[in-house]
């Protein structure tokens, strides 16, 4: 289980639209928004133009999937563990690498279940560029179908890996829709 010190902390509901219930002081000075602006929201509020919908709805799916019990000390957590890092914003406006790990808990006594999500900001500098970057560059080439792709990515691939990166890829459309 992670352990929770002086990061970023916020709980959230586990039912869609996964509301804030709970933030510390460290995720207020982190992300900008005062409890009574946060509470009741989600974190989308966190989310600008360069924040990778993908990455965050492969994230949320990560958060519910693998539920397995397990208990560490006296509390009731369910292995739905998901880490990631998205280009996220402040309530400022200030863009920064948000590094977040999430786990599913459960009120022992309620048996009412939360995502507990520990966050801080990323400092290594080339992993920052990288992401920043990542996000704002455009797209080098046109693409118009999956065909293009898979000839550009089959180029750089044993030839045994290509027919598993065909099936991924054929329905270009689809992939960049996260659908």
């Amino acid at each position: 289980m992670m352990a929770v010190n002086n990061n970023a902390v916020i709980i959230t509901e586990t039912k869609a639209p996964g509301r804030i219930i709970a933030c510390n002081a460290a995720w207020t000075q982190l992300c900008g928004y005062a409890p009574e602006d946060a509470l009741g929201k989600t974190p989308r509020m966190l989310q600008g133009k360069d924040t990778s919908v993908c990455k965050a709805r492969s994230f949320t799916r990560q958060c519910h999937q693998n539920k397995i019990r397990s208990e560490e000390n006296g509390f009731a957590a369910w292995q739905g563990r998901a880490r990631t890092k998205l280009v996220n914003y402040t309530k400022d406006g200030r863009e920064f690498v948000h590094c977040l790990q999430t786990l599913r808990v459960m009120d022992e006594d309620t048996g009412e279940e939360f995502f507990l999500t520990e966050s801080h900001e990323e400092t290594d500098n080339g992993i920052y560029a990288a992401m920043i970057k990542g996000q704002e560059a455009p797209s080098r080439f046109p693409i118009r179908d999956g065909a293009l792709y898979v000839l550009l990515v089959s180029a750089c691939l044993a030839p045994s890996v290509l027919p598993v990166v065909q099936v991924c890829l054929s329905d270009l459309s689809t992939f960049m829709n996260c659908a």
